[in-house]
């Protein structure tokens, strides 16, 4: 089969058989409603519902979601068996009329075999939108044809398959035959979060529905790592509004479960006003996950799990970086993100954390790191603190850590390494300059000129104000840069741009000149991603992928970066959400228009 002539000859085939089965008047809706289903494009990632098929725009009247569940069903199991039934007695019997005015069916039978017979070739279950793009580099069909609706027709061809297929949440996935459907995708999902949850929030996906890790799962996730590959757990975890992949797709995390990492952030920076080096922030966010495993018996599983926390810092950063719960100075250096900061003002520590903050303090008075020795006194003499203290003051501390030997040859440092004598660590702070005068220059000069005709060198001025204007609100420690607000890392300054989030040429004047709101730092990647509609940013301040866009796996694996990172362009404001609002709107509608809901027939 031409990868040219695949869509054409299924698109055209299937629509002789429906002009053929439903001549009547009496049956236009069914027509109209068949022809659109089975001619749907591969272009979109979600597929057209039951609601938008009942309301299309050349029917003559609306028809209900259930309606045109039963007129799918009757064309593919009694209206099409009886055609391929009717067909295969011309060829037994040799009735060349017969079978000639069945031609169509015949294109549509070599279709559906060398689609199923390509299905076969693939360990299943797997998501189709992965199939089908194999389908079109190997050349076996164009890009016009959707695959899962050919196979759909195998049935009612009376074509012997192995699998089936199968809608989830608008996604359709290929499963071996009897299979239980919940469990691969329902049951999976819910033990990731409960695992994620366990571990703190972060997990790797290499390390899921393994049965040396978890116990009493249903038969079939038991052995689920031995039927799927990670391409699947992927494919599945990435369906979730609030996850997000981490660390080039090897780690996961649910943001709603971050409790017990930003429980441990807001002590932290209680502490420390200023900047503090990556590595040290991290570890002490790895002690103070360990602690609570420490407590149960020295096993195989807990070994397993002090394993994946002492292994998942990277995923850890990242995840913090990109929920706005630490922000990056540099590569190496982090201070409290927009989450941090807005929490710490309610903030009032629980005892333990107290009792750290304490021992910060008197860690400076000493003006350098402390031996053990000297901790001992600190810890008895001077504060005084409990017994029941003791393992997480000494051995597990969040806010602080020891570093050395072991025992009396260890030293007890803060996470800055900053003390009120001594040697502090460099920093180097970028101080924000204000340009408002500048601000109100730039409106003098443009609030008389017609946008629609601004001469060149206007438009450069009005963008590198406005690039500046929005550096100078965002400062970085880099002495000409700052950060992408959709990514949420850290350029120099001429790698990013003022980008406007209500689209420049369809603002007006005032909007253009709202220069407070009306824009964002973006990079240059994540610019082309934004005015493209690729993303948008939800009413919660989230980054969120286009459902409906048309995109490779390789963007796809770009886009996983994206989602569901947290942007601080969003402040709430009644102003900005219109932005944000317009923008998605036009986003949604540049790839579905009106014609899709949310939910696949």
């Amino acid at each position: 089969m031409s990868n040219l002539k695949s869509g054409a000859s299924f698109h055209s085939s299937i629509i002789k058989v429906i002009d053929r089965l439903y001549p009547r008047v009496g049956q236009r809706t069914a027509s109209i409603i068949l022809k659109e289903y089975f001619t749907q494009g591969a272009d979109v990632r979600r597929r057209i519902t039951l609601e938008a098929l009942g309301n299309l725009d050349n029917l003559d009247r609306k028809v209900t979601r259930e309606r045109s569940r039963q007129i799918l069903h009757k064309f593919k199991n009694v209206d099409l068996p009886k055609e391929f039934k009717l067909l295969n007695q011309g060829i037994t019997y040799e009735d060349n009329i017969l079978t000639e005015a069945r031609q169509d069916l015949l294109d549509l039978i070599k279709v559906i075999k060398v689609i199923c017979e390509s299905i076969r070739s693939y360990s299943l279950p797997v998501f189709a939108d992965r199939i089908q793009q194999d389908l079109i580099d190997s050349k076996l069909i164009d890009s016009s044809l959707y695959f899962p609706l050919v196979a759909e027709l195998a049935e009612s061809a009376s074509i012997e398959t192995n699998f089936e297929i199968y809608d989830h949440d608008g996604f359709r996935i290929i499963f071996k035959k009897g299979s239980n459907q919940k469990h691969f995708t329902k049951d999976l999902i819910q033990q990731a979060g409960k695992i994620a949850t366990h571990m703190g929030g972060i997990f790797p996906i290499s390390k899921l529905y393994n049965p040396e890790w978890h116990r009493n799962l249903p038969e079939e996730i038991n052995y689920i790592h031995k039927e799927i590959d990670e391409k699947f757990k992927i494919d599945l975890l990435r369906m979730q509004s609030d996850l997000i992949l981490l660390n080039d797709e090897k780690y996961f995390s649910f943001i709603q479960r971050d409790e017990r990492i930003s429980s441990m952030l807001l002590p932290i920076f209680k502490a420390y006003n200023g900047h503090i080096p990556k590595y040290t922030l991290i570890n002490s966010i790895k002690r103070g996950l360990t602690h609570r495993f420490m407590s149960k018996p020295n096993s195989q599983l807990r070994e397993h799990e002090l394993e994946i926390i002492d292994d998942s810092g990277e995923a850890i950063d990242e995840f913090c970086v990109r929920t706005l719960l630490l922000e990056s100075v540099d590569d190496v250096m982090r201070k409290p993100g927009k989450e941090i900061i807005e929490n710490l003002e309610s903030y009032v520590p629980g005892e333990l954390y107290e009792a750290q903050i304490r021992i910060v303090n008197e860690l400076r008075k000493y003006g350098k790191p402390v031996t053990s020795m000297e901790f001992g006194r600190i810890y008895r003499e001077v504060l005084n603190f409990r017994e029941s203290f003791k393992s997480s003051l000494y051995t597990y501390p969040v806010l602080y850590y020891k570093e050395g030997e072991g025992r009396r040859n260890d030293f007890y440092k803060t996470l800055d390494d900053i003390y009120e004598t001594g040697k502090q660590i460099n920093e180097t702070i970028s101080n924000q300059k204000s340009c408002e005068e500048e601000i109100n220059s730039l409106y003098i000069k443009l609030e008389d000129i017609d946008f629609d005709d601004l001469p060149a060198g206007q438009l450069r001025l009005e963008q590198s104000l406005l690039r500046k204007y929005l550096i100078e609100q965002n400062p970085m420690s880099l002495s000409n840069g700052g950060k992408c607000q959709i990514c949420n890392k850290l350029y120099p300054v001429e790698l990013l741009i003022a980008a406007h989030v209500k689209k420049r040429s369809l603002c007006s004047t005032r909007e253009k000149l709202d220069i407070k709101n009306i824009a964002m730092l973006q990079c240059a990647s994540c610019d082309k991603l934004f005015e493209n509609g690729y993303i948008y940013i939800s009413d919660t301040g989230k980054i969120e992928i286009n459902q409906y866009s048309t995109i490779t796996q390789d963007l796809r694996k770009e886009l996983s970066k994206l989602s569901n990172n947290r942007c601080d362009y969003f402040d709430g404001s009644s102003l900005r959400l219109s932005y944000i609002r317009f923008h998605r709107e036009l986003s949604l509608n540049r790839y579905i228009g009106n014609d899709e809901g949310n939910e696949s027939a």
